[in-house]
């Protein structure tokens, strides 16, 4: 399920977050958004298989969504900055 399908360490979070999915990691194109409660994008991202964490030293502390986009679907997850 898409609830299921990645998750972020370490959350809270201070100067960085990692994604981890659960289950077989996508060869390309993964690409993250960070938004905040408005849903305004804050940051955006490209990950690849071998670097799957985001900086959020430029990030204030609050409650921010972090969304996966990959295959034309969208999962997301909650993400707390400290």
């Amino acid at each position: 399920t898409g609830e299921a399908f990645f998750s972020l360490y370490p959350n809270p979070a201070t100067d960085g977050v990692l994604i981890q999915f659960n289950g077989e990691i996508p060869l390309s194109g993964i690409k993250a958004e960070i938004t905040n409660l408005n849903g305004h994008i804050i940051k955006k991202a490209i990950l690849h298989p071998d670097d799957l964490r985001i900086p959020t030293t430029d990030l204030k502390p609050g409650i921010y969504i972090v969304s996966i986009v990959l295959n034309e679907k969208v999962f997301s997850r909650k993400l707390i900055i400290r």
